[in-house]
């Protein structure tokens, strides 16, 4: 249910923006904090907000503990002396803008004054809403006021609500204060994307230069490589009658065997006819006696 517009409720817009952090910092399980500033009755202003720390946390539900209480007093006297308590807040991570039955309990012990409000905020939708007493019940606002210090005269602009989304009628004053970090992070998110595709060209220039390096040391010759290892070893061969060097690749690694063409015969061949094994004598290439 509606509540009728006997209470008015200014907001700033920084609060809004601490409030919604603060629920995007937990997106599967509610936080909670309370609500600073001044209320007459009539008109309520909010002027920030303490994380309740400490808090008993869960999917649907989360609870104010005697640490948080702790907490929030401690900073409200150090920070907040002259102000009040003027409400609480809470995230509803996926599941919507209501006050279910648990937090009816706490705002009715809890947050009891006629002029204590309670906010909702889901995280994932990006749907907020308040709610009031009224006429000594619950209810949710149609219309509230967003105050944004940085326009001119710290102006306050009025926001309608709708029956299920406030943030798509809120004042631009209240969305722009969360557009500023948005930007921040896609600055962030571009730059390091930037360096990511840095590293990997630095990467890979430097197996291209590995690569190259192998090519020249192997004289011009390009070698299959699968992971840095050759499949073929290089065989290098020389030429007893004229010194020349021959090479090549092939696919499965041998020993190299020298060939001498000075020597002629089988060495250590036996006679086909049998008898003793024998040493072929060698004549060299000019015709000379073996020495």
């Amino acid at each position: 249910m509606e509540a009728s517009q006997k209470l008015v409720v200014e907001i700033r817009a920084e609060v809004l923006q601490a409030v919604r952090q603060h629920a995007r910092s937990s997106m599967s399980a509610e936080v909670c904090g309370v609500l600073i500033g001044s209320s007459d009755g009539r008109v309520t202003a909010v002027e920030a907000q303490i994380p309740g720390e400490g808090a008993t946390q869960g999917g649907a539900h989360v609870t104010f503990t005697q640490a948080t209480w702790e907490h929030i007093y401690k900073i409200k006297d150090r920070q907040f002396p002259k102000e009040a308590i003027v409400g609480w807040y809470h995230s509803h991570p996926g599941f919507g803008v209501f006050l279910s039955e648990y937090d009816l309990f706490i705002h009715r012990n809890f947050f009891s004054n006629p002029g204590q409000i309670a906010w909702v905020y889901d995280p994932h939708s990006d749907e907020e809403g308040c709610f009031i007493w009224a006429n000594g019940e619950i209810a949710r606002m149609s219309t509230l006021s967003v105050k944004d210090k940085r326009s001119a005269g710290g102006g306050v602009q009025q926001a309608a609500s709708g029956a299920q989304r406030v943030p798509a009628v809120v004042a631009a004053a209240a969305r722009a204060a969360v557009a500023g970090d948005r930007r921040w992070s896609k600055r962030w998110v571009g730059r390091g994307l930037v360096a990511v595709g840095l590293v990997i060209a630095f990467l890979l220039g430097l197996v291209a230069g590995a690569y190259v390096e192998r090519w020249q040391s192997d004289g011009g010759v390009s070698q299959p490589v699968f992971f840095g290892v050759p499949k073929g070893d290089r065989v290098t061969m020389k030429n007893g009658s004229n010194g020349a060097v021959v090479s090549g690749t092939r696919a499965v690694p041998a020993a190299v065997i020298p060939v001498d063409t000075n020597r002629v015969g089988t060495p250590n061949a036996a006679p086909s006819g049998g008898g003793q094994r024998t040493n072929t004598a060698a004549r060299g290439v000019g015709g000379g006696k073996k020495r």
